[in-house]
């Protein structure tokens, strides 16, 4: 009830019209085709299986079989000529991605093991017949992409707080409505808790007393800091913050936000605190088909990425899952894979996704956000989400994508948004505002790299424009480590304004 309460607050009616589709976007979807199946949500299934909706994609070549030998003849009549040589083999399947089918998939061969028998059936005379499947239209067949093309850049608004807040309230006044959450960026409270030595306590739960009463409980991050907006989250002028230390004890303190530049309250802890030793990625992304453009660079960048964190932090155990979505009506709306510790199971399901649907612009977010909230987040990880996206949802249905942000942000995972190709100022506003609340930065995608269409201009006063892998890289290094980690010269392509380790100066 209090989070119905809270949400009444936060959101307001819409406006009687629909957001008008840029038309790049629709054109996009269209042409890709949108499928009448249905959309439906996919659960998690155990590894080493397909998806039942990515078997339209995933099984798209089914190997069946004919009857062998030449036809019986009477009459001793002379044979036919002898049929020409049959085509040589299909090459063997790719890995099984992560997934599942209707039926079991036979068991791997070990290392080293003989090839398999010939079938019994039919005697090993037969080649197999190939047919494919169209409920879809086939994987294109592109060449392979490779990483460190697309170029990006980042902007975070709890650096710059006026900034987010002048183009906060510009934004809502130039489309008269209320419909979007309002981060009061201008007064956050950072509640900042160490152990006795002064270093940061990261995951540590922190309660928030509101101003009715209620408790608001938020996990500290890697930098030991949670943050808290007056506004958003109903505090009164003081507000009062506690921390249970290991051995039991609560500590607690009290302070008063108030407008300008953020104010801290420390919370010391008695012993000394442990440093991050797992972490869960989750890597969210539209497939609807105005991304056809960009995905397979997506796809190898991100692969490359969760290569490369791993290797950075090999102290620390790293989970990765997928889930990707289009929108209702298609064929499917979300399609799910997983945690898992395998990365090369990981970079094979996402070598195997293909883009399509879509239609209208908005797409089916709102539900790949609850799906998202509803994945099995270790309690001790930091956990990270990657929102990878060129749309927003439909409007009717955002306030319910902003429920789940702000129930995320709560289990302490932070939404890392990747504006792609097209993003509008709805999308840009909502990836911006998730970003802010979950103590995250927003990265957008450039032109810099001449792929894909033209990208949307960001409403920000500075950036440094890199390659996006090694941007995505030193952001997720910075929420692991909770130290913010800068470009290396010799990697800026570009900069935008008076930028200054993230800060934009005037």
């Amino acid at each position: 009830m209090a989070a119905a309460a809270c949400m009444s607050l936060l959101w307001l009616a819409a406006c009687s019209t629909p957001t008008a589709a840029p038309d790049s976007k629709a054109a996009a979807d269209g042409m890709a085709g949108a499928s009448t199946v249905r959309g439906r949500g996919e659960a998690s299934a155990p590894l080493a299986r397909v998806p039942a909706a990515d078997r339209e994609v995933a099984d798209s070549v089914v190997v069946s079989a004919s009857r062998a030998g030449p036809d019986a003849r009477d009459g001793g009549s002379s044979p036919p000529p002898p049929p020409p040589p049959p085509p040589p083999p299909p090459p063997p399947p790719p890995p099984s991605p992560l997934g599942y089918t209707d039926s079991e998939p036979a068991p791997a061969p070990s290392p080293g093991a003989a090839p398999p028998a010939p079938n019994a059936r039919n005697g090993g005379a037969l080649e197999p017949v190939i047919e494919r499947r169209e409920h879809e239209p086939p994987l294109a067949q592109s060449p392979a992409r490779r990483a460190g093309q697309l170029t990006a850049a980042d902007h975070d608004d709890l650096l710059n707080p006026d900034l987010y807040q002048a183009y906060a309230d510009r934004f809502r006044q130039r489309l008269g409505r209320k419909l979007y959450p309002a981060v009061d960026t201008g007064q956050q409270l950072r509640i900042r808790v160490v152990d006795r030595d002064g270093r940061p306590a990261p995951l540590s739960a922190v309660t928030v007393r509101r101003a009715d009463g209620e408790a608001l409980r938020l996990m500290t991050k890697a930098d030991g800091q949670v943050v808290v907006f007056p506004k958003l989250d109903r505090l009164g002028e003081r507000v009062e913050a506690s921390v249970t230390a290991a051995d039991g004890r609560v500590v607690s303190g009290v302070a008063a936000p108030r407008p300008g530049a953020p104010r801290t309250l420390t919370l010391r802890l008695p012993g000394r605190a442990k440093p991050v030793q797992a972490v869960d990625v989750l890597l969210v992304m539209d497939t609807t088909g105005s991304m056809a453009d960009e995905l397979s660079y997506l796809t190898a960048e991100l692969s490359d990425i969760l290569g490369t964190v791993g290797e950075r932090h090999a102290g620390v155990d790293i989970r990765a899952g997928l889930l990707f979505y289009r929108d209702l009506g298609d064929a499917y709306t979300v399609r799910t894979y997983p945690f898992t510790g395998d990365r090369q199971a990981v970079q094979a399901s996402l070598a195997h996704q293909s883009a399509n649907g879509g239609g209208d612009f908005p797409e089916a977010m709102q539900v790949a956000l609850q799906e998202a909230d509803a994945y099995p987040w270790r309690e001790g990880a930091v956990k990270l989400m990657l929102l990878v996206a060129d749309a927003p949802p439909h409007e009717s249905d955002r306030a319910q994508a902003w429920t789940s942000i702000l129930s995320a942000r709560e289990r302490g995972i932070q939404v890392v948004p990747v504006a792609a190709s097209g993003v509008d100022d709805d999308a840009q506003y909502l990836m911006r505002a998730a970003a802010a609340v979950s103590q995250s930065r927003y990265i957008f995608i450039t032109d810099d790299s001449g792929i894909g269409a033209a990208h949307a201009e960001p409403s920000v006063d500075c950036y440094v424009v890199t390659r996006l892998n090694d941007l995505i890289g030193r952001v997720i290094d910075g929420l692991v480590s909770g130290r913010r980690v800068e470009a290396e010269p010799d990697a800026v392509i570009r900069q935008v304004g008076r930028y200054d380790r993230g800060v934009c100066r005037r």
